[in-house]
């Protein structure tokens, strides 16, 4: 099974949650992997310009955005390139375990692309706003350290979300689990 969090629905394996939410057509599937060639490219582009050249190591916007590109570029491989292929297909072809990490790994994704775009947007409005101080605060080790927070906010907002869906699921497939309460039954007239 395939479960999705934000819909609250349960989906088989063999299809693809994308088409059966969303009704994707093969030509949205086409327009879906054009993206991805187009987003990887750039983003490989960004993150490469970063890492060789000094100044742009040392520049904080500069590394939250490798941050998003790298972002980006993972979430495309990892999850938008198997939505595309699915919608020319009639079922989901990595199977049911992929499917479940696909879930988790996009709801992951969107929320640390969220998180690095907040932080990129108050470093931007810090540096407008403070001129003269933002030179001295906004500084490239705090920015990597920015980049370590989005990753640990957005896992601390995605992984339980998941964890209490699968719980969801194991209740309704029946799966047994603990008693949280013990029942006594006395009849004992006081």
């Amino acid at each position: 099974m395939c479960y999705d969090i934000l819909n609250g629905t349960v989906v088989e394996a063999y299809i693809p949650y994308v088409i059966a939410d969303c009704s994707a057509t093969p030509i949205a599937g086409a327009l879906i992997l054009v993206i991805c060639v187009v987003a990887v490219t750039l983003g490989v582009f960004i993150i490469t310009a970063v890492a060789k050249d000094t100044e742009l190591r040392e520049n904080n916007t500069s590394i939250l955005l490798a941050g998003l590109s790298t972002n980006g570029v993972v979430y495309c491989i990892s999850h938008l390139m198997f939505v595309g292929i699915a919608s020319f297909q009639d079922r989901w072809l990595p199977g049911a375990v992929w499917c479940m990490t696909s879930v988790v790994i996009k709801h992951f994704h969107e929320m640390n692309s969220f998180v690095i775009l907040l932080i990129l947007s108050l470093e931007r409005t810090f540096s407008v706003c403070f001129p003269f101080s933002a030179r001295v605060t906004v500084t490239a080790i705090r920015g990597k350290l920015a980049l370590v927070l989005a990753f640990l906010i957005s896992t601390a907002l995605t992984v339980p979300a998941h964890v209490i869906q699968i719980i969801r699921v194991n209740k309704e497939l029946s799966i047994p689990e603990i008693p949280t309460t013990i029942r006594t039954t006395s009849n004992v007239n006081l």
